[in-house]
């Protein structure tokens, strides 16, 4: 690679990632040029962008995590949220506001120790103004099963117009135990027709053994339907499908659903709609009518899950789309707004890791289904939509407990100066040295252990804003940058250059992340504007569009994956810490060597170990505590995986890690496997990492025992 950098050109870290050594004496002779600042994110493609619509933040316990907002019916004055782990605040809906407060906390029922369980939805009954009724649907501890949990749908009474709801009023419409932890659906809301819908995800894991959605006398997988003003502690609308209860249970409206988080019903139409997420194949948008049934477990979207199968009978998705390891569709509401007369009738939905918003309704020509491109990037992970009543919609951003409102894209667009169309020209690079050769800004580094890139060697280089510095999480070790941060790093093949990225943090706060492809020539690199893959020497390169970036840059995980105490060397921190890098001392806590990811290729160093350090550095960005995913952070203890129960379905693999056994486990079998529906990480990688598989199988074939099924390993 030295005549790629010219003759600055260092050594390779023993990771395998070159680390490219610019001397000062070469730097005190580089032309100025454009200087590398990261500048606002650009606007986003398409129609509408989301906007933060307030001041009010909810990420600080234990007011954390919203999961959904609603206002009370023909009342706008007070949103009200409902937050994971159990409690229900307000906030008076005024631009201007930062405040909230607490209504209801009923946190000691609810489990809330995986982000698909806890307080999951609420609603206002129709009449709220007169009777005062909130429903929720929550996740709570079974009494009596040792597995599972129960999935609950209150009806709490405030006597004080909403200021209070009192937890002791609570009414258990239904409290239904269930074998799995996933897939819990949960989404409630009253229809134009006054009764109260709810949607139930299949229970996971995937596929349910019992085939709850093809059971018609099961509430799970399903659309249920109920009239919560007669009976106790409710009555069967006498048009359900099955209301007489011969054919199936009477509160179902519609079945063969996985997880349709969430759904709406069009206000204006009736029409309802869900988002109904997928296992491996697809994501669906169905179109649901009585006693429609759609599909899962025998299909995915409209393919079998397995072959053959027979599919007379179900009902198509209205739009599908593939997913592709990190996917989940949300949805959302039909937008009746005046803001953005384009998407009026349009039933909202996104992609919660890609980020994009769509719209679908029916062509009233046709009869058939028409999609609209919304917005090629929201900038968070959208977590679930609410309606105001003047029909606009408003987005929520759990991750940062933010509020976003859709609205029209400036006409005068930010003052952008990242990214540009070709490398050469964002100030990163100085090409007066040579086209890759890093600009006098950049700071080369390195990291312990490297993310794998199909057998791509990295140069990594790092900008910080003048004036600003790292804030250290005491506790993770992870690094808060600054606005204005840039990050590049170099890919090459052998002695080519492939790609570049560029990852900024823009003066707004947002993330984005940027590709550029080399040319032939290697004398420059272009913009991508989305994913493609192309052949570089015998590896099909996957190059991630701006969206891909996101779906592993967490806000878990510190969004920037690299930089973070177990990362750096201690030599390399200690540089950073003199060099006045960080707003303060660096914590005495991380002096030890467990604070400093080993060398995976190491054999001295226990299997264990060396597994735990590859599996931070290449899965942990998307598997950390908290999450969707179990952890597989550096210091967490074997035992957590050992016969740990997981939703993959790959290879019949049923637990994280079976002692003894590496093909028995979905940790190592996801890993080594290159089939794009199954392989772990799911972006951007095509071939397996001997040497990482090979140390997770030392790993796994070294435990002997653990708790559960698989008992003493052979």
């Amino acid at each position: 690679m030295d005549d790629l950098y010219g003759d600055t050109a260092g050594t390779r870290t023993e990771q395998g990632a070159p680390l490219i050594l610019w001397l000062a004496a070469c730097a005190e002779n580089v032309p100025e040029g454009p200087p590398c600042e990261a500048g606002a994110a650009p606007a986003p493609v398409g129609l509408a962008t989301a906007i933060v619509a307030n001041g009010v933040r909810l990420d600080k316990e234990p007011y954390t995590d919203p999961q959904e907002m609603a206002f009370p019916p023909g009342d706008d004055s007070y949103w009200y949220v409902a937050l994971h782990a159990g409690r229900v605040v307000r906030f008076r809906n005024d631009e201007a506001n930062t405040a909230f407060e607490e209504v209801l906390d009923i946190s000691d029922r609810v489990w809330s120790d995986h982000k698909q369980l806890g307080m999951m939805a609420l609603t206002f009954h129709p009449d709220f103004a007169n009777n005062g009724q909130m429903f929720v649907y929550y996740n709570r501890a079974p009494d009596l099963e040792p597995d599972g949990l129960d999935s609950v749908v209150s009806r709490f009474t405030s006597t004080d117009g909403g200021q209070t709801f009192d937890p002791t009023s609570e009414q258990i419409l239904f409290d239904l135990w269930r074998p799995g932890a996933l897939h819990d659906g949960g989404h409630l809301e009253f229809g134009t027709d006054g009764f109260l819908y709810v949607a139930m995800g299949d229970g996971g894991p995937s596929p349910e053994s019992g085939n709850e959605g093809q059971d018609p006398y099961s509430p799970w997988a399903k659309l249920l339907r109920l009239d919560v003003d007669s009976g106790s502690p409710y009555a069967i609308p006498p048009d359900n499908p099955f209301a007489d209860g011969i054919l199936g249970a009477p509160e179902v409206f519609a079945l063969g659903f996985r997880n349709p988080w969430q759904w709406t019903m069009d206000p204006l139409t009736g029409e309802i709609w869900v988002g109904d997420v997928g296992s491996s194949k697809w994501e669906e948008i169905d179109y649901v009518v009585a006693a429609g049934n759609y599909g899962w477990s025998v299909a995915e979207g409209d393919a079998c899950l397995e072959d053959p199968c027979d599919l007379e009978g179900l009902v198509p998705p209205a739009y599908k789309f593939a997913n592709v390891g990190a996917t989940a569709v949300i949805g959302g509401r039909v937008y009746r707004g005046s803001l953005l007369p384009l998407l009026d009738g349009y039933f909202l939905f996104a992609e919660h890791f890609g980020q994009w918003l769509k719209g679908i309704r029916v062509d009233p020509s046709t009869g058939g289904f028409e999609i609209l491109d919304v917005s090629d990037d929201l900038r968070f992970r959208p977590a679930s939509f609410a309606i105001d009543t003047h029909g606009e919609v408003w987005v929520v951003n759990r991750e940062d407990g933010a509020f976003y409102r859709l609205a029209p894209i400036p006409e005068d667009g930010p003052d952008v100066t990242l990214p540009t169309p070709t490398l050469s020209e964002t100030g990163c690079t100085d090409v007066a040295v040579a086209p890759a050769a890093p600009s006098a800004v950049m700071r080369p580094y390195d990291v312990n252990v490297a993310l794998w890139s199909d057998g791509a060697t990295k140069d990594r280089f790092l900008r910080l804003p003048e004036g600003t510095t790292i804030d250290i999480d005491p506790e993770s070790g992870d690094f808060d940058f600054p606005k204005g941060t840039v990050f590049m790093k170099h890919f090459s093949i052998g002695d080519e250059l492939v790609e570049t990225r560029l990852l900024v943090r823009h003066t707004d706060g947002s993330w984005g992340g940027y590709s550029y492809a080399w040319n032939d020539d290697q004398t420059e690199a272009f913009l991508l504007a989305e994913s493609v893959t192309e052949q570089a020497g015998d590896i099909a390169w996957t190059f991630p569009g701006r969206t891909d970036c996101m779906k592993c840059h967490t806000v878990g995980a510190g969004l920037a994956l690299g930089p973070e105490v177990l990362q750096l060397a201690p030599d390399q921190l200690a540089a950073w810490e003199g060099d006045g890098l960080f707003s303060a001392p660096v914590p005495e806590v991380f002096d030890g060597e467990e604070w400093a990811l080993p060398d995976v290729a190491d054999p001295s160093i226990p299997a264990a170990t060396r597994a735990r350090a590859y599996l931070h550095a290449n899965c942990a960005g998307c598997h950390r505590a908290g999450g969707e995913h179990p952890d597989l952070t550096f210091h967490v203890d074997d035992a957590v995986y050992c016969n740990a129960a997981t939703e993959a379905v790959a290879f019949d693999t049923t637990v994280l890690l079976a002692p003894g056994d590496p093909a028995a486990s979905a940790i190592y079998a996801r890993m080594s496997t290159v089939d794009p529906e199954f392989r772990m990480p799911p972006l951007a990688t095509r071939v397996a990492d001997p040497l990482g598989t090979s140390v997770v199988a030392e790993w796994i074939e070294s435990v002997k025992t653990c708790p559960g099924p698989h008992g003493i390993a052979p």
